[in-house]
């Protein structure tokens, strides 16, 4: 099977994404038995796993030729409120042999990879890899030819999801590097951090490097290093370092407030403080009036506001924290976010919380 097969692929599903759930599973019945090569007999529809007393049927599994499975495949119409990831963690978590390759086919193709068999999965962000619809995207075409069962090679796969995985973690230390990086030239010691370094650097050029320390220091001290004023207005809104969410829907506040010594915090990858005293009395108040606040604090102390509708009335407890995780501002600004605060009540001010 050749790669240029990608576009009937894309064409079909992005066809069905938005019909039936069963047309879009039946899509992806025939993309997996006719355009990639995959005998029946190693693809399972709605294939029953146990999961404490109940059993559950997930939509599709891949196995090997000795019925082995390989790859659990978690599908959802791209409408859908429910991404699947916490389900596609409990089947790789509930299989045996557990799986760390898991699949979710929503709006677009997303590849999970997870060490610990699905337990770490909670939203589309934690996906290594995703395949947009599109006829002429080579992220297709890498599908293809990974997913492809003439040439399919488990060891293969499992050796893309690894390098896959070790790339954007080391792109997402990069970046937060940067940021530290941006954010101390940006801070009120920034310029006196780069009069220093211009020192220290003097010192070794000529004709310098036969002045005392001192006489330098002193020859910079009324210097203007204008650069560092201009630079978050100008070079930083251009940056990928900078927020990739629009702003229009989301208000800048500037909130002096210790966050540490405020309500209640949840520890995890991304500390959520809960300033009602709880998340189970913030939930029971969002479901009261309706709406409450999220407010995303970036690295830089920049902190974005976002009014939360309570739209939808499904929000939990037990599945709060995966509905942040899978808003498109944390998505697209995972790497950051410092600290997310959530509330009933619009803050203020610090006495605010006091209330």
């Amino acid at each position: 099977m050749q790669k240029e097969n990608w576009p009937i692929i894309a064409r079909l599903l992005d066809l069905t994404k938005e019909s039936s759930e069963s047309n879009f599973q039946n899509g992806i019945m025939s993309i997996l038995t006719s355009d990639l090569g995959w005998p029946e007999s190693q693809v399972s529809k709605e294939y029953p796993v146990r999961m404490g007393s109940t059993s559950k049927k997930m939509d599709f599994l891949l196995k090997d030729s000795e019925q082995h499975p390989m790859v659990v495949i978690e599908v959802k119409l791209s409408k859908s409120h429910d991404d699947g990831v916490a389900q596609l963690g409990s089947y790789m978590n509930a299989l045996e042999p557990q799986l760390n390759i898991g699949l979710v086919i929503k709006d677009k193709i997303y590849v999970f990879y997870d060490e610990s068999n699905g337990r770490k999965l909670s939203s589309l962000s934690d996906a290594i890899y995703s395949i947009p619809f599109e006829s002429g995207c080579a992220e297709g075409e890498k599908f293809v030819e990974l997913f492809d069962f003439n040439s399919f090679s488990y060891k293969k796969l499992l050796d893309f999801c690894v390098k896959r995985k070790q790339e954007l973690k080391e792109k997402q230390d990069k970046l937060q590097m940067i940021q530290k990086i941006v954010n101390l030239l940006l801070g009120s010691s920034g310029v006196d951090f780069v009069k220093s370094a211009v020192v220290e650097k003097l010192e070794s050029i000529e004709p310098f490097k036969n002045y005392s320390f001192q006489v330098l220091e002193a020859a910079i001290a009324d210097l203007d290093i204008s650069i560092l004023k201009n630079t978050e207005k100008q070079e930083l809104n251009k940056s990928e370092y900078t927020l990739k969410e629009s702003t229009t829907n989301y208000n800048s506040v500037d909130l002096d407030i210790n966050w540490n010594l405020c309500g209640i915090d949840e520890a995890g990858k991304i500390p959520k403080i809960y300033t009602d005293g709880s998340r189970e009395i913030f939930v029971k108040k969002f479901h009261e009036q309706g709406y409450g606040f999220i407010y995303w604090e970036l690295e830089n102390r920049k902190t974005i506001k976002h009014r939360w509708e309570n739209r939808n009335k499904s929000i939990t407890t037990a599945n709060i924290n995966g509905n942040l995780t899978s808003r498109d501002f944390y998505k697209k600004n995972k790497q950051l976010i410092s600290k997310i605060i959530i509330s009933s009540k619009e803050l203020k001010s610090y006495n605010q919380l006091l209330i």
